[in-house]
């Protein structure tokens, strides 16, 4: 049985159609989303998301967010979302390494915030690339 799903970025409507599940990483540990699951709201933490489409399985690395799951369709409100396929290693491990480097002669705690940060996201797209 399927139920209508839609993620939502910054960069506005990532996906917006019907799927038979929904796996994500909450504040409170993994969750596994089905048709009929009971509503909830939930805090999503950086990590990996995957949906099924029929018996295809899509892989998505994502940010910090919010899940509301309603009677009738499940809303995904994510800072941001990138298909595991569009993962450029390479690039994202060049990144990486140069954050590591700033991280390592940077004095300023703000900047040492937003580089590890930067860093996390990093490392999550090279580990559901790597993955998938």
């Amino acid at each position: 049985m399927k139920f209508n799903l839609e993620i939502i970025s910054p960069l506005g409507t990532f996906l917006k159609r019907k799927v038979d599940q929904l796996n994500l990483r909450t504040s409170e540990g993994d969750l596994g989303i089905l048709a009929e699951h009971i509503p909830l709201v939930a805090s999503v933490v950086l990590s990996e998301l995957s949906y099924f489409i029929d018996d295809k399985k899509q892989y998505c690395a994502n940010g910090n967010g919010l899940l509301v799951v309603e009677k009738d369709k499940t809303v995904v409100l994510l800072e941001s979302i990138v298909n595991a396929e569009d993962i450029d290693l390479e690039l994202v491990k060049n990144q990486k390494a140069r954050i590591e480097r700033q991280l390592e002669t940077q004095k300023q705690k703000v900047e040492e915030i937003k580089l590890r940060q930067a860093l996390d996201q990093a490392t999550n797209l090279i580990r559901v690339k790597e993955q998938n």
